[in-house]
């Protein structure tokens, strides 16, 4: 367990400091009067946290802390690209649900009391669908992840979930 957390604090570091290093006028000057930095949670492969910093109205920053099942605790970062018009098409008319899609990074630590400590890096190609409700500053979101693990060895790697962010 102490392995696991001297592997961690890196990482978690890391994260803390993207996230908090974000410019503050951000915050301070919401896009399209909306709020721009949403928390909450992801339940599914992997289940945890999962946070997201919207850039523009088609660009976001998602960040995830979760542990997976296949005995991982993971930090993850994807650059998003939202596009609304994908689901305008297929339904024929205006919908709060923006398909989006985009690229990132897996950054893991092995919880297996067998490889305790062993550290992995992915790459990930998240696709999925986000609404927002009308009257709450609250978002639900439904992903699908295929990706490539890099280290410790080379395999695919598919994740998927759902989750629910409430926005600041």
């Amino acid at each position: 367990m102490e392995i696991l957390v001297k592997n961690l604090s890196y990482p978690v570091l890391i994260l803390l400091s993207l996230v908090l290093g974000l410019p503050s006028a951000g915050f301070a000057a919401p896009v399209n009067g909306a709020r721009n930095f949403g928390l909450g949670i992801v339940l599914g492969e992997p289940t945890g946290l999962s946070a997201q910093y919207v850039l523009e109205k088609d660009r976001k920053l998602d960040f995830s802390l979760a542990y997976s099942f296949n005995s991982w605790v993971q930090i993850t970062a994807d650059y998003i690209f939202m596009r609304p018009q994908w689901v305008n098409s297929v339904l024929k008319r205006s919908s709060p649900v923006s398909a989006y899609w985009g690229a990132g990074l897996l950054l893991g630590v092995v919880t297996d009391s067998k490889k305790d400590g062993d550290l992995g890096f992915a790459l990930r190609i998240p696709f999925g669908l986000e609404g927002m409700l009308d009257m709450e500053p609250i978002g639900f979101f439904v992903e699908l992840v295929p990706g490539m693990e890099l280290a410790p060895s080379t395999d695919f790697i598919f994740q998927g979930g759902l989750g629910a962010r409430y926005y600041f």
